[in-house]
């Protein structure tokens, strides 16, 4: 006989070794012998992986730019310390940068970005499955123009933030788009939009808001690009309006890489020169000033983010003339040095970082 377990919130009905018998659509199982957390899909007749029992098992690295551009999906495998990140599949464009991602608990999503020429964006969305170990993510759809941005995501909608419509970022724009789990065809509904229109900004998410940080706005007369330390901070399920912004990082920050623990968000990148800084502020930030709790074992820009339950990932990037590797830290991180650990099988700059964080497993 299967063990049934009772929880007070959401939580596995069945935790055994062998396949349930009797199933139905959503019916969970951990499974003990895998080690992994599944879902039952009544649409494919097919058990769906969700997670394993300590968070999310894997993080993508995907696209970026480092002469030539570069088109591989790579993964690591949490709590990945000491190994080498294996290109597991491609993107389905030949360029691509500054693209936004968002996941569900089945499917991680690239946004836009910047395509075949500098300047030149593009508007697909390409999804690929969870766990991701093969083949081309599969374009599902469009942003609502094209343009670079950043991501973010609750349990049922995906959110592109901000951004620009080509490299040189003379057309910084302002407009929030969202897509709704599993997206698989269409276009990204805009929403609402963020207080100051920029870009090459990041953002984060708790259960309950999104956060979009720092990023440059453009001055034509006399031109310049100015980097912010705007936090704007959304609603889930946010789906229109304007963001609010009454909190500030504790400086103006771009080509910043961001990601967060259930209650604390961590972001890091450059001001007028590449910092190692790492600003911290908890949820629900509301108001005040992050706080710098540390900083990166390296000062590095145009780097990616991605976080497990457990530690925070910073990704690739560049520093100097040379790029690295991974650099992490454990939650709650609050001070000291992070870490380098971990090599990608590929060198990547501007590269787009999803995790299969589940927000039912994480955030409950």
């Amino acid at each position: 006989m299967p063990i049934v377990t009772k929880q007070k919130k959401w939580g596995p009905e069945y935790v055994q070794a062998a396949e349930p018998v009797k199933v139905r659509d959503g019916m969970t199982w951990y499974d003990t012998a895998n080690n992994e957390l599944k879902v039952w899909d009544e649409s494919s007749s097919s058990w769906r992986w969700a997670a394993t029992g300590s968070g999310a098992r894997f993080g993508y690295v995907c696209g970026g730019i480092m002469a030539p551009y570069f088109t591989g999906i790579q993964r690591i495998d949490f709590p990945f310390s000491a190994a080498v990140a294996w290109q597991v599949g491609n993107i389905e464009t030949s360029k691509n940068s500054y693209s936004a991602g968002c996941n569900s608990s089945q499917y991680g999503f690239v946004i836009g970005g910047l395509g075949p020429s500098l300047t030149v964006s593009l508007s697909s969305i390409r999804r690929f499955d969870f766990p991701f170990q093969s083949g081309i993510a599969e374009v599902v759809g469009n942003a609502s123009q094209k343009h670079s941005s950043t991501g973010c995501n609750s349990s049922q909608h995906g959110y592109s933030i901000a951004g620009s419509s080509h490299e040189l970022y003379t057309a910084c724009i302002s407009s929030i788009d969202r897509i709704t789990f599993p997206f698989s065809s269409g276009t990204a509904s805009v929403v609402g939009n963020i207080i100051t229109a920029r870009g090459r900004g990041s953002a984060v998410n708790s259960s309950q808001h999104g956060y979009s940080m720092g990023g440059f706005y453009v001055v034509e007369v006399p031109y310049g690009q100015y980097s912010v330390s705007y936090v704007d901070r959304i609603l889930f399920p946010f789906n229109s309006g304007t963001s609010t912004q009454n909190a500030r990082l504790s400086f103006p920050t771009s080509n910043s890489s961001s990601f967060n623990s259930s209650q604390y968000a961590y972001t890091t990148g450059i001001n007028t020169s590449p910092t190692s800084s790492i600003n911290r502020f908890s949820f629900p930030f509301d108001s005040g000033i992050a706080s710098i709790v540390g900083s990166l074992a390296q000062s590095t820009y145009f780097s990616g983010a991605l976080n497990s339950t457990r530690k925070g990932y910073v990704c690739g990037g560049s520093v100097s003339s040379t790029t690295v590797d991974f650099q992490t830290v454990d939650f709650s991180f609050d001070s000291g040095t992070a870490e380098e650990r971990g090599v990608m099988s590929s060198e990547q700059v501007r590269p787009t970082c999803i995790d299969g964080v589940d927000f039912v497993t994480q955030f409950i």
